[in-house]
């Protein structure tokens, strides 16, 4: 099944993204089990080529209400065994729109940190300095999980700067608070020194808006990043969600007493 490839109104609707048969381009749409989801819709291919297909001058704006009313529709489906993947291809359409629309905020949030880990530390950016777009699967995960409206997901655009000490993280930083022009700052959590996280994720996490819209800025040294990686990897070798807390206890304790250790390589940790 792949969405309809020509543009015929404002926006994508129910009606106009119903999916046709097309020999030519087969899109995959598949059902797949999470620790909080037992079924996520993943549309692969036919999302994206439908979105690219757009010319920009009518490239639709998906709005925050239509948002949380596509991320409702899926997140009430997901739990629905009467609707199938191909029913939820229009909302799952408008989610990935909205997420594009996340792109330039993006780009302007991530020149900005690099150029405050530059003015900061006096250092090239080069290699520490990463963004992304959350992916579609993990957004519908978040959906369920947190019983989150879309438009109030902080974390769709994000990016990361991995510095060497916990110092170099408080002086970019600084930098960052004090010229922060056209970025605005919502709120900074620090799981380092002022919250604890429950699984012993350390890092300094600024959640902002840029262009009204939410970006996230992550700051972790050398030894937080090698922690939340190797958390990761253990996810997706396992299938659990150790990452959010969504594991054995047993597990847990480890991985906390992994983060303290790895503390103690950071300078004021």
């Amino acid at each position: 099944l792949t969405p309809v490839t020509t543009y015929d109104g404002p926006a994508p609707s129910a009606r106009r993204c119903r999916a046709v048969r097309r020999p030519e381009a087969q899109a995959s749409v598949s059902f797949s089990s999470a620790a909080s989801a037992t079924r996520v819709v993943r549309c692969r291919g036919g999302a994206r080529a439908w979105l690219s297909s757009l010319p920009p001058s009518v490239m639709p704006m998906v709005s925050k209400s239509r948002a949380d009313k596509a991320g409702e529709r899926l997140r009430r489906g997901l739990s629905d065994v009467d609707v199938s993947a191909e029913d939820l291809v229009p909302e799952f359409l408008l989610m990935a729109e909205w997420r594009a629309q996340h792109a330039v905020a993006l780009t302007k949030t991530t020149l900005g940190l690099r150029s405050a880990v530059n003015t900061a530390l006096s250092l090239p950016p080069s290699g520490r300095v990463v963004s992304r777009l959350k992916r579609e699967e993990q957004i519908i995960k978040k959906l369920v999980r947190d019983r989150t409206r879309l438009s109030s997901m902080t974390d769709i655009a994000g990016c990361r700067a991995v510095l060497d000490r916990q110092s170099d993280v408080d002086r970019v930083l600084d930098r960052i608070e004090a010229g922060a022009r056209k970025l605005e700052i919502v709120r900074v959590r620090d799981y380092v020194r002022q919250e604890e996280h429950p699984t012993g994720y350390r890092a300094v996490h600024i959640l902002g808006r840029r262009d009204d819209y939410p970006v996230e800025i992550q700051l972790r040294t050398a030894a937080q990043h090698d922690w939340a990686s190797r958390v990761e990897r253990y996810d997706r070798t396992t299938g659990e969600d150790l990452k959010h807390g969504m594991a054995d206890e047993q597990a847990l304790t480890v991985v906390r007493r992994l983060s303290q250790t790895l503390a103690k390589l950071d300078d004021d940790g």
